[in-house]
C-alpha cells in the first residue's frame, strides 16, 4: 500500500487529468440524454467521493486521493468557483425587465416561487434539525434550508431555453428574467442569514457585518466600478502590452480580489467574484473569447471533485435520513412549480405559459450546488443534510427537460404559444 500512496503522491498531475477527463465524459454523456453538462460534472465528484470511497475502501481511496492531493483540488476548485460566479455576474442582463409586461410577470413569479418554496424549506429544516443537523445552529440551520429550495439555476436554465428553442418565447423570456431575480433575492437572504448565523451573533455584530457589506457594494458600484473602466480605457490606449491580455489581468485581478474582500467581511468569496463579473459586465466579450472555455474545463471540474470528495455518506445510513430526502424533494418542487404557477396567474399569463414558467424555475442545478457548499463551508448545514439537499438540486434539475418534453406533447408547444402571446403584449 506504501508503494501504491508514492506512486499517486507522486503524480498529482494523473489525478488532475482524470477530473478534467472523466468530467468531460460525464457531461458528454449527460448531454446526449438530453440533459445539462453541468449535471454530468457534479456527478464526477460525487462519483470520485462517496461512490469510489465505497468500492475501493478508505485506504485505497486515501492512496489514489492523498490529503496533499486533496489540498491541491480544492485550492484549485476554490479558484474555479470564484471565476465561475464572476462569469455569471458577467452574463447578468436585465435588459428582459424593459418590457412592463415581462418584468411585472417575472417579478410576481420570481417572488410566489420564493415565498412559498422558502416557507416549505424552512418548515422541512425545522422538522429535521435533531435528526440531520444537531450540531448545526438551530436557526441558521432552518432558514438556510429555506433560502436552498427557493433558487433557481440561472445558467442552467438559459441552456435548457436554448436547447427548446424557448429563447425568444414569453415562457423564456419571463423564466430568464424570474430566474435573475430569484437568484438576487437568493443571495441577498443567504448574505443576512450569515450575518445572523457568523460567531459574533449579537445585535452590534450583526448590525457591523451588515454595514460591511453595503458599504463594500456603495464603493463597488459608485467607487470601483468607474475606476476599473476608466483603467480599461487607458491601457486599450497606452498599454504596449495587447489590450486583450491587459483585460483580462485586470478582470481576473477584479474577481479575485473582490473574493477575498468578501471574505474578509465574514462571507463566502464566491459573492465577491459575482459583484465582480456585475461590475465587469461590459467586458463579457473579452471574457467569453478568452477565458471562459479554460474556466469551464480547467478549473470549475476541480470545485465539483472536491466537493464530492469531502462528502461523508457515514452519517446517512440510518432510514430516517433517507426519509428526509422525500421531504425535501417533495417541499422543493411544490414550492417551485405551485408558487411560480400561481403567481404567473395571478399576472395574466395564460395557462400553459405560467406551468411551462413553472417548470423552468424548478431548476437548481449549480447556483443550488454552490449555495450548498457556501452554506457547508460556514456551517449552516451538517455534511448529511449537505449530500441530500444536493440529491434535490440534481433531481429538480434533471426532470425539467422532459417535463417540457412532455408538456409540448400533451398540450400546445410552449414556443409556439409563448412567441404568440408576446406579439400580442407588444402590440
Amino acid at each position: 500500500m506504501s508503494t501504491l500512496q508514492q506512486l499517486f503522491s507522486a503524480l498529482p498531475f494523473f489525478q488532475l487529468a482524470v477530473i478534467i477527463v472523466a468530467s468531460q465524459l460525464c457531461g458528454a454523456l449527460l448531454a446526449r440524454w438530453g440533459q445539462s453538462r453541468v449535471i454530468g460534472e457534479i456527478c464526477v465528484g460525487i462519483l470520485l467521493g462517496p461512490c469510489l470511497l465505497l468500492a475501493l475502501g478508505a485506504q485505497w481511496h486515501a492512496a489514489v486521493f492523498p490529503a496533499a492531493i486533496r489540498l491541491g483540488i480544492e485550492t484549485l476548485g476554490n479558484i474555479g468557483l470564484v471565476l465561475l460566479m464572476f462569469q455569471i455576474g458577467l452574463h447578468f442582463d436585465s435588459n428582459h425587465l424593459g418590457n412592463h409586461k415581462i418584468g411585472f410577470s417575472a417579478l410576481s413569479v420570481a417572488g410566489g416561487g420564493v415565498i412559498l418554496a422558502f416557507a416549505l424549506g424552512a418548515m422541512v429544516g425545522l422538522l429535521s434539525h435533531s435528526t440531520l443537523a444537531p450540531a448545526q445552529p438551530r436557526l441558521g440551520y432552518v432558514l438556510f434550508c429555506g433560502i436552498a429550495l427557493s433558487i433557481t439555476a440561472l445558467p442552467v436554465l438559459v441552456r435548457i431555453i436554448s436547447d427548446l428553442g424557448l429563447e425568444h418565447s414569453l415562457a423564456g423570456t419571463v423564466g430568464i428574467a424570474a430566474a435573475a431575480i430569484t437568484d438576487i433575492i437568493g443571495w441577498v437572504l443567504l448574505t443576512l442569514i450569515v450575518a445572523l448565523s457568523s460567531s459574533d451573533s449579537s445585535l452590534f455584530g450583526v448590525l457591523r457585518q451588515l454595514t460591511f457589506i453595503v458599504l463594500f457594494l456603495v464603493l463597488a458600484r459608485w467607487g470601483l466600478r468607474p475606476l476599473l473602466h476608466a483603467l480599461t480605457r487607458l491601457l486599450a490606449t497606452r498599454s504596449a502590452t495587447p489590450a486583450a491580455d491587459m483585460s483580462m489581468a485586470l478582470m481576473l485581478a477584479t474577481a479575485l480580489l473582490c473574493g477575498w474582500i468578501t471574505t474578509l467581511i465574514g462571507l463566502h468569496s464566491a459573492l465577491g467574484g459575482l459583484i465582480a463579473g456585475w461590475l465587469l459586465r461590459e467586458q463579457r466579450q473579452h471574457w467569453h473569447r478568452h477565458m471562459e472555455g479554460f474556466v469551464n474545463i480547467g478549473l470549475v471540474p476541480f470545485y465539483f471533485a472536491a466537493t464530492g470528495l469531502k462528502m461523508d455518506l457515514g452519517a446517512l445510513a440510518p432510514l430516517d435520513s433517507w426519509l428526509w430526502l422525500l421531504a425535501f424533494f417533495a417541499a422543493a418542487v411544490l414550492g417551485k412549480t405551485l408558487g411560480c404557477y400561481l403567481a404567473g396567474r395571478l399576472a395574466g399569463l395564460s395557462v400553459e405559459v405560467s406551468r411551462s414558467v413553472a417548470v423552468l424555475m424548478n431548476t437548481r442545478g449549480l447556483i443550488e450546488i454552490i449555495v450548498l457548499s457556501v452554506g457547508l463551508d460556514m456551517g449552516l448545514i451538517s455534511q448529511s443534510a449537505f449530500f441530500l439537499l444536493l440529491m434535490v438540486a440534481i433531481a429538480t434539475t434533471l426532470m425539467t427537460t422532459p417535463l417540457l418534453k412532455r408538456l409540448a406533447r400533451t398540450g400546445p408547444a410552449p414556443s409556439a404559444l409563448a412567441k404568440g402571446e408576446l406579439q400580442t403584449s407588444d402590440r
